[in-house]
């Protein structure tokens, strides 16, 4: 497959299709898009309950209303530490929608970002620095994907940008060892092998080949940091994300 055509499969799983194709299936669609949005709303207290119930490793995540500055300075600085975080943030208006996200941030930029906010608007906030590397699991009973790129990922859905790698390790039952595209050099596959079956054992609790035997759907997201390891940064075993 040349890169034309890769791009155009790409685009054959990406939002803009996806959104062309409700239009021909209006209530199915609208289903669907009301369950992404209802895991999308409760992504903070899910992943809160999985690091309660199986230890997934995740992000301390603070919510303070937009109109309490100190209280948005004082939970800001916790989350940075002694400085070797920066912040994520967003901000959500009164009706749920988010209308500001940032990464890498101080706590003057998130709290001038706050005070410009409507009244009774939310911000989210969590530690937040580039990471080694960024990945994504997807689990069916009959396949397990997994995409991985150094440093930051922000193209789920889109074609990476040029001389970017992004590399997508597959594996099935039948065939019960990753099999790469493109194929990586040495140290890619050693990152690989070591960040996917770290994944796995905070998911499953087992290694690769024993997960591809279980009847069981994951759809997860992370960052690997090679000092202080992997943090999720969604999680979900549900159908709304794993089909």
């Amino acid at each position: 497959m040349n890169r034309e055509q890769e791009r155009i499969q790409s685009e054959i799983h990406s939002m803009n299709r996806w959104q062309a194709l409700s239009e021909k299936h209006a209530q199915p669609a609208a289903l669907f898009f009301s369950e992404l949005q209802k895991e999308e709303e409760e992504k903070a207290s899910r992943l809160a309950g999985l690091a309660r119930t199986i230890g997934l490793p995740i992000y301390p995540h603070e919510l303070v209303p937009a109109g309490d500055a100190v209280r948005l300075r004082t939970l800001a600085q916790e989350l940075m530490g002694s400085g070797a975080w920066n912040l994520a943030i967003k901000i959500t208006d009164p009706s749920g929608e988010a209308i500001y996200r940032r990464l890498g941030i101080g706590p003057d930029e998130a709290a001038t970002a706050a005070s410009m906010c409507p009244p009774h608007s939310l911000v989210s906030l969590m530690p937040y620095r580039d990471p080694d590397i960024s990945g994504i699991i997807w689990k069916r009973p009959e396949q397990l994907l997994v995409e991985m790129v150094e440093g930051p990922h922000f193209w789920i859905t889109k074609w990476a940008p040029p001389g970017v790698t992004v590399l997508l390790g597959r594996a099935s039952p039948i065939s019960p060892f990753l099999e790469f595209s493109p194929e990586p050099s040495d140290a890619q596959r050693e990152d690989f092998a070591r960040v996917t079956s770290t994944a796995l054992r905070h998911l499953f609790g087992r290694g690769l080949q024993a997960v591809l035997a279980l009847d069981s759907k994951a759809y997860a997201e992370f960052h690997w940091f090679r000092r202080t390891g992997m943090r999720f940064i969604d999680c979900s075993f549900s159908d709304a994300w794993v089909g």
